[in-house]
C-alpha cells in the first residue's frame, strides 16, 4: 500500500474540522464528500452532539494524488489564522476555534458547496463497483442533519457529468405519488425523519434484488460512546421511500463497545447469497478494543 497524498488539511478532529462523509469511482475518476470545512460549529440538536455542515464534493482524475478544487492552501492557512492546537493551557480545549462561525463562513470569498447542515454531511449512494449497477445517469447522496443524534435525512441528485457543480445538483421532494426534485435545497423535505435518532446515514443498492437499504443509527446519549449506540437497518424500493425496517437493534452489539457509522462496502457483499460483512468504527472514549474499524457478518432474508 502506498500513500499518494497526505491531504494535510482535511484532518479533521472530531467537529472541529474537515473530515470525510463518503466516496465514489465514476470512469475511473474518485468523487470525495468533506465536511466541516469551516471547523467547528453548535449542532443542530442539543448541546454535546457533534455538528455535520460546509460539505464539498473534491474529484480526483488520477487515483488521489491531486484534487480538484484544490483547498489544502487555504484551509491550513484558515486553520492557522482562526484555530489554536496544544494551547499548553490545561484549563482550555487543546484545540479550538478563536473566530465565531459567522466570521469563518466566507473566508477569503470562499464558500463549501453546501454550507450549513441542511446537507452538511453528504454520502453517496453506492451502485456497485465503477458506479456499474446504477440505475440511470444520475448520482445520488444522502446527508442526516448532523454527525450524532440527528432527526432528517435529505436526498440529493446530480448528473454523473456535473457532480462539481453545485447549480446541477437537485433535492428531493417526497410525496404521496412518488417523488419530485427541486434546486432549491430549503424547499426539499426529509425522505426519512426519526426525532433525535438520525445519524450519519449510509445506502446501498442491491441489484439482485432491486432494493435500497439505508443504515443509520445514535448514541443513547449524545456525543457519548460509553453508554452504547442502537442500529437501524431499512429497505426501500426507491432512494426517495418509503422505508420499512428490516433490522432494529437497541443496543448494538453491547455498551461497552458504542459502534457508530455502519457501512455495507459492495465489495464485500455476495449479491446471490444476500450476505456480507458491515464495516463499523467503535469506541472512541475507552480506546481499548473498539476503536478501530471492525466488520460485523450480516444476511438478508426475503419474505
Amino acid at each position: 500500500m502506498i500513500r499518494v497524498n497526505d491531504m494535510d488539511a482535511y484532518l479533521g478532529w472530531g467537529g472541529r474540522g474537515p473530515k470525510p462523509t463518503g466516496m465514489i469511482c465514476i470512469d475511473g475518476v474518485l468523487y470525495y464528500a468533506v465536511q466541516n470545512l469551516l471547523g467547528e460549529k453548535p449542532p443542530r440538536y442539543g448541546t454535546r452532539s457533534q455538528h455535520a455542515s460546509d460539505a464539498t464534493i473534491l474529484k480526483s482524475t488520477d487515483y488521489g494524488k491531486t484534487w480538484t478544487p484544490e483547498l489544502d492552501a487555504m484551509l491550513l492557512e484558515m486553520e492557522r489564522e482562526m484555530a489554536v492546537r496544544d494551547s499548553g493551557d490545561p484549563n482550555i480545549p487543546s484545540y479550538y476555534w478563536k473566530n465565531s462561525p459567522d466570521e469563518r463562513s466566507h473566508y477569503k470569498g470562499w464558500l463549501p458547496m453546501f454550507p450549513g447542515c441542511i446537507f452538511g454531511g453528504p454520502t453517496f449512494i453506492q451502485f456497485g463497483r465503477n458506479y456499474e449497477d446504477a440505475v440511470d445517469d444520475y448520482v445520488y447522496a444522502i446527508s442526516g442533519d448532523q454527525w450524532d443524534n440527528g432527526t432528517e435525512i435529505r436526498l440529493g441528485r446530480v448528473p454523473k457529468d456535473r457532480i462539481l457543480n453545485r447549480e446541477d445538483w437537485e433535492f428531493a421532494i417526497p410525496c404521496k405519488d412518488g417523488v419530485s426534485w427541486t434546486k432549491n435545497i430549503y424547499l426539499s423535505e426529509p425522505i426519512l425523519s426519526i426525532d433525535r435518532h438520525v445519524s450519519a446515514p449510509d445506502m446501498v443498492y442491491l441489484p439482485s434484488i432491486q432494493k435500497y437499504i439505508l443504515c443509520t443509527w445514535a448514541l443513547h446519549s449524545d456525543f457519548d460512546a460509553n453508554q452504547g449506540s442502537e442500529l437501524t437497518v431499512l429497505e426501500s424500493d426507491h432512494p426517495w421511500g418509503p422505508f420499512f425496517l428490516v433490522h432494529y437493534e437497541w443496543m448494538w452489539y453491547k455498551e461497552e463497545a458504542g459502534f457508530y457509522c455502519p457501512k455495507i462496502p459492495m465489495k464485500w457483499f455476495d449479491e446471490q447469497n444476500l450476505e456480507g460483512h458491515m464495516l463499523i468504527s467503535g469506541n472512541w472514549i475507552s480506546y481499548d478494543e473498539y476503536y478501530q474499524p471492525q466488520t460485523m457478518k450480516f444476511k438478508l432474508h426475503q419474505k
